[in-house]
This record gives structure tokens, sequence and C-alpha cells, in this order.
């Protein structure tokens, strides 16, 4: 009996000397409401040493991450593991930073659970990932104001999104999402409002499967500036209403370009450029453009504030327009002229030869009219003989 208690202790004993050997110096398991990277508690006025996965309160000499206690964690030539933190976080960077490997990637890179997470810094920060680049789940907002951010798909695991949030940000900085080999992931999706006044956002998705996007926005998404990127073997742009009013653009995809499910979409500033092998643009309103005009020449546009259109299928020798509604002319074959209606502008579709008018109807819309109006005279007619 004695010797079975004494054999309790030593293999006790022995569980707890190993738990703690095999912890780093200094670390602690994380509990819940604190930070963490890879699950190291990082507490307030302390250092994550990357050398050796340490905590310290003096900055090591080499790469290292401080958190401040108040909600901003600093990242300093930083190679390390993910970052966790259930709370609103500001992560600024600085010096050339990582997260994960490229040959080892990380689930998850940074994520907030439903808080806000924003990004700043004059540096750069390369994360490596399988499942989620920023995780903000449905309900946190991504704020970018600076530095150089790069979300990278490394491997081959849920694969869901690049960026996952309930409102998105950007007014400075670089924040690009790049998928590898083909591994089929979102770029971004945000459940709320999404808005880009500046920086530059670019997301490359190599997959050829309509169901991925580069951008999910199911509210409201707003370009005023900065530049916007989509090269996307899946969708390039999904919105339940879209506006942009400054800036540069280039969205092409594999399927189609741009997709406005509820809302108007409107252009008026700045300069978007989409172009679709399917559609360029679907949308189930009427596209406004305002102060400026649409220009088609050659697949180029030519003059002032304005929307250029293009498809990557090669056009007929009768010109086309390079919009393609498939709710308003599902029969028409590709290639083929198509009116859509277009509120408040000029339209050309060849400058040496403008087709321009204001407003008003699509010859589809004019047809079905008639065809409507048709209809009810001949009923008319039948009841008044009846």
């Amino acid at each position: 009996m004695k010797n079975d208690f004494l054999k309790r202790i030593l293999i006790i004993s022995a569980a707890v000397i190993l738990a703690v050997c095999t912890f780093p110096a200094g670390a602690v398991r994380a509990e819940e409401g604190e930070l963490s990277l890879g699950g190291t508690v990082l507490p307030g006025g302390y250092y994550y040493d990357c050398t050796d996965g340490s905590v310290t309160e003096t900055a090591p000499s080499g790469g290292w991450a401080y958190y401040d206690g108040e909600g901003t964690l600093t990242l300093n030539g930083y190679l390390g593991p993910d970052v966790y933190a259930p709370f609103d976080l500001t992560v600024s960077v600085s010096g050339s930073c990582e997260i994960g490997e490229k040959d080892y990637p990380v689930l998850e890179g940074i994520c907030v659970e439903n808080n806000d997470l924003t990004i700043e810094g004059n540096g750069s920060l390369n994360i490596y990932f399988t499942d989620e680049g920023l995780d903000l789940y449905q309900e946190g907002t991504l704020n970018v104001t600076s530095g150089s951010i790069r979300l990278i798909c490394a491997g081959k695991g849920n694969n869901d999104t690049f960026v996952t949030c309930g409102g998105f940000s950007m007014s400075g900085g670089k924040l690009t999402c790049e998928s590898r080999d083909g591994i089929m992931i979102d770029g971004i999706s945000c459940d709320g409002d999404f808005d880009l006044s500046g920086g530059e956002l670019t997301v490359i998705l190599t997959a050829d499967n309509i169901n991925t996007a580069g951008i999910f926005c199911w509210g409201d998404l707003s370009i005023s500036g900065g530049k916007l990127s989509i090269d996307s073997r899946g969708t390039g742009l999904t919105a339940e209403s879209l506006e942009i009013s400054g800036g540069e653009h280039d969205i092409r995809s594999g399927y189609t370009a741009v997709e406005v499910v509820n809302g108007t979409p409107v252009f008026s500033g700045g300069t978007t450029h989409m172009a679709g092998e399917e559609m360029a643009i679907n949308s189930v309103r009427f596209i406004e453009i305002t102060n400026g005009e649409y220009i088609k020449e050659n697949g180029y546009c030519v003059q002032g504030v304005y929307v250029l259109i293009a498809s990557l299928i090669e056009p007929d020798t009768d010109g086309f327009w390079s919009i393609f509604p498939s709710s308003l002319d599902p029969d028409v074959t590709e290639g083929a002229a198509r009116k859509l209606a277009v509120k408040d502008t000029t339209i050309t579709d060849r400058v040496d030869n403008p087709d321009t008018f204001h407003g008003g109807y699509g010859i589809v819309t004019i047809l079905a009219t008639a065809f409507a109006l048709a209809v009810m005279a001949l009923v008319l007619r039948k009841r008044r003989n009846a």
C-alpha cells in the first residue's frame, strides 16, 4: 500500500517536471481573456523573445513582440507563432515580420474573435497560414491604416478565407491576399459595410471555382480612393450594393467580375476596369454613372472620370456593349450587342462612331414593355368582344 502511494507521488512529480521543461522559460499557459502568442501568455509590460519563446521584462536583442497592456501589440522583426486576443487589438508593425513560415504555416495568423483589429506601422508583416489569415468572426471590424501586410495561404487546411470580419475599413498601407497552387479559398468575407478610402488592396485567387470570390460583402461596399486589384479565377467582387467615387481599380475574373445583388451600382468618380470571361458586371438594377462617361475603345479608357467594362471574350466586328446583364437578356449569344438602361450619363460605344443615349431604357426593356402592352390590348379586345 505504501509502495503504491510512493509510485503515485513519483508519477505525478514526473508529469509536472515534464510539463515545466517542455514550456519556454517565463511562459505560462493562456487563459480566457489574455493575449497569447502560440499559446504563450504575454502580460502587459513584457516582451516575447522570438529566439527561444521566452517572456522577459527587457527588450531582446533579436526579434520581439511587446504588449503594453492597453490593447497595443508591437511587432519588431518578429518571427514567431500566431497571435490571439479576445479583445480589441492594435498591431503596430516595425521592421520585417512574419507569423508562421512558408513550410510551417499556422492555422490562423491573428484572431481577435468578435472584436476590432487595427493594423498600423511602417514595417511589413507576412502571414503564412492554412485556414484563416485574419479572423475577426462576424462582428469585429478590420482597420488598416498603414504598413504592408501580406497574407499567404500556404497549405491545404480548411482553406476558409484570408480575412473574416464584420466590417472593413482601409485608409492607407498595403494589404495583399495571395493563394498558391490553385488552393480554393475566399478573399475577404465581410458581414457588414466595406470601406476603401486609401492604400492598396490586392486579392489573388488561383482556384478555378465560381463559388470563391475576391470580396464577399453582405453590406454596402464603398470605394472613395486608394487602389483595388482583384485577379480571381472565381468571382471577382460580390456586394449587396456598390458605390465607387474615386481611386483606380482593376477587377478581373474567370466568371463574373462584379456582382451587385440588391442595390444600384453607382460609379461617380475614379477609374474602374472590370473584365470577366462570362460577365463583366451583373446587376439586377440600373447601373448609374455620373460626372463622367462610359467609353469603350479597343479595351482602353481614353479620358475623364470613366468606367471601363470590358469582356475577355473577343468582340465581333459590329462592336458591342460589354455590359452583360444576364437577367435582362439571357438568350443573346456572347459577343452580340446588348443594351442596358443607364442613368444620367452619355454612353459611347466607339469614339469614332458614337451610339449615344441619355437615361431611358435599353432595347430589351423597350421590347418587353411593347410585348406586355400588346398582350394587354389583346386581352381588353377579347373582353370587349365578349
